[in-house]
This record gives C-alpha cells, structure tokens and sequence, in this order.
C-alpha cells in the first residue's frame, strides 16, 4: 500500500464511527429487522422532541405522520450507517469507496435534518472516502513522482520500519475496538472521539412489533411550588433544567439538586414567592397509531420536594425483591410525618391504584399483583397536607 496504509487506518476510524452505531442498533434488535421495522423511530422522535419540549424539525414532523414513512427512514438509517465500513473493506475500489462516502455525508446531513443534531465538522472527513491517485489519474493529472532511490531505506531501517507499522496499526485496531464495544472504557478514560455510539440503539417499541400500539417510559418534571411558572419558562426549565435522569438517580442526589435551582427560580425566574422546588416522577405515554404522534404525560409521584429555606425531603425506600414488602427511611420531615396510604403503579402502565395500608412491624405489605413491574408510592401527610412521594421500583430504576 505504501503511504496509503495511513489513508486506510485513518478511513476505518472514520468509518467506525457509524459502523459502531450499527452494530449498537443492531444488538439491541437481538439482530433483528425490529429496531426499523416497528414503532421503534416513532417513539424516538417524540422522545428527542416532545419529551423535551423542543419544537420538532420539519423532517421529524413530516415522517411522524405516517408509519411507512419512518419505518423506511430507519432502514435508510441502518444501510447508511453500515455502508462506510465498505470504504475499508474495498478500499482499491474506487467507486465503491466514493459510494461510502455519500452514505456517510447522508447520514451526517440526516443528523442534522431529522434530529437536530448538527455535526457539520465531520463533512471534512469526507477526504478519506476518495481515491485522488484514480481521480486525478482519470482527470489526466498525474502528480509528481519521487527521483528513483531518494526514497530508499536501508534494509535494516526498512526491517524496523514495518514492525512498528504493524505494533501501531495492532495497537490502533485494538483501541478502536475496545473503546468502541467495551461499555464505560470510553466515559471512563475519556477516549473520545475514539468511543462507543449507541445513542437512540434502544429499541423503543414492545412486542408485537408489527402491531401498533402505545410505548411507555419514565421522565421527570422539576416545578416551582407557591408561584408556577409561565408556560414557556416552565417548557424551558422542562428542556435545559430538568436533570433529564433524575428518575435514574438516589433520591438523596435529587434533593441536592433542587437546592441548586433555588437560585434559579429566584434570579432566572424571578419567583420570589414559590415556596418549594419539587420534582415529580412522570410516566410518559406515546400514543398508538393511527392517532397522531403525541406523548401524554401522567404524574406518578414525588421524588424529592425542596421547602424554601429547609432541608430537602425525600423518602429511602427499599422495596424487597419479591415485591410484597417495602420499609421507609424519611428524610427531611422535620415536623414528622405519617404514612395514611399506599398505591402502586404496575407494569409501567398509567394509572395509580390505591392498596389496603397493612404493616408488619417496620415493613409495609403490598399483595401479589401479577405483574412484572411494580412501581410503590406512599402517602404520606406531613405539615398538614398528604403528599404522594415515590418509594422504589421492582426490578429497581435506580435507587
């Protein structure tokens, strides 16, 4: 290859990029058809927009309205993303290598049309996807050759030469690989760009695949208590304040946060009469075709409320693995508090119902639900008022 072994290193790293996105997609479809040929885009563009409260790009609205319109949009995705990975592996192929490269510069544009995702400083990679020996060669330009033996090494020198050629392009190989497939190698060692891309690889659609039908999944809300605020300052707050994993995260972490945007409501805002910072855990709903594409949003419960000038409150509950008991570790509740109910949420379906308050000793009894997933909430009256905080989930969500 000559000095064409460095073009070829450099074009599988480009090349990698959305290669590793591919695969990603494609293992968390179990290899399958399903990460395209379902709901699956639908509920993703809602999330990336609507979850947010960010206004959707012209694209994203035009492909919501219909299913074959995203359906093929996410084939389109999956052929462009594999497709640069044949500039390497057909790298004396001029035309097939061009041919990558076009599908790379779509995927690139499309990132930017459909999810606002603008990355137009990877156009320039786009070098490596063209053979300019053959281009210039087919212009008629043949550029300049070295005098003969000004290039020549000794034979030791030459010896050394390619064993380092091969120990680097070993180590290269091996750390796209590694940070490309290893999950947190990448966040850990802040590799990037050498990392993993698995953003939207999570199938967002239930089985039956082929059968439309409504897709649902956690989020939060963070408000301002005592005096709300505007729709769009709360849209805001919904977009660059939510703490987008708060639900994923210990309560006790949560309440530290919400006294960090005390400042927030007071400055930004200029709330100064709310009287808590709260954040809810909602449950969202994207609604099932042909209904147009839209999230509902139902509130679950409290996972941290933040009195003006007090401690944050929150409740450590641990739910046991069987799901029929829990135990409760307020925190916060200076004025005391009891708990006057319980009410679950089962299999992350909307809507809360409410249980029998039964108690063995410190732990609280919840029945055989039937269910696979049970999402346990408390009332619990405290200064007057009852409030419904979040206890914990089985299988857990983070705390």
């Amino acid at each position: 290859l000559g000095y064409q072994w460095a073009v070829k290193l450099t074009t599988l790293g480009v090349s990698m990029m959305f290669f590793n996105a591919f695969i990603h997609k494609m293992a968390g479809a179990h290899f399958t058809l399903r990460w395209a040929l379902s709901d699956n885009l639908r509920n993703h563009l809602l999330v990336q927009f609507d979850k947010l409260s960010i206004e959707r790009t012209p694209m994203a609205d035009w492909l919501l309205q219909a299913p074959w319109r995203y359906e093929t949009a996410a084939m389109l995705n999956l052929v462009s993303q594999f497709a640069p990975i044949l500039a390497f592996l057909l790298f004396k192929r001029p035309l097939w290598r061009a041919l990558a490269g076009f599908f790379f510069l779509m995927e690139t544009l499309a990132l930017g049309v459909v999810m606002d995702l603008w990355n137009l400083n990877w156009l320039p990679l786009m070098v490596v996807f063209i053979d300019w020996d053959w281009l210039f060669a087919k212009l008629g330009w043949v550029p300049s050759r070295p005098q003969p033996g000004a290039t020549e090494l000794e034979p030791d020198s030459g010896r050394r030469w390619a064993r380092s050629g091969r120990a680097f392009t070993i180590t290269y190989v091996s750390v796209l690989l590694i940070t490309g497939f290893v999950p947190w190698v990448d966040t850990t060692l802040k590799t990037y760009p050498f990392s993993r891309f698995p953003m939207f690889s999570k199938v967002r659609a239930k089985q039956p695949y082929g059968t439309p039908q409504t897709y649902e999944f956690y989020g939060n809300r963070v408000e301002s208590v005592g005096h709300p605020l505007e729709p769009d300052q709360q849209r805001e707050l919904d977009r660059k304040y939510s703490l987008r994993w708060l639900q994923r995260i210990a309560p006790d972490q949560v309440g530290r946060k919400l006294t960090g945007l005390e400042k927030t409501f007071r400055k930004r805002y200029k709330r100064k009469r709310f009287t808590h910072a709260r954040a809810h855990l909602v449950l969202f709903q994207a609604v099932a075709p042909p209904e147009p594409a839209r999230l509902e949003l139902h509130r679950v419960g409290i996972i941290a409320d933040k009195p003006r000038g007090k401690p944050y409150r929150t409740l450590r509950g641990k739910l046991a693995e069987d799901r029929r008991s829990f135990t409760i570790d307020p925190v916060g509740f200076d004025g005391g508090l009891e708990i006057v109910g319980i009410a679950v949420v089962a299999d992350d379906m909307p809507g809360v119902r409410a249980l029998e308050l039964r108690r063995d000793g410190e732990r609280y009894l919840v029945p055989e639900l039937g269910a696979d997933s049970v999402l346990v909430l408390a009332d619990v009256s405290t200064d007057g008022q009852v409030l419904r905080f979040v206890v914990g989930r089985q299988p857990a969500m983070g705390w």
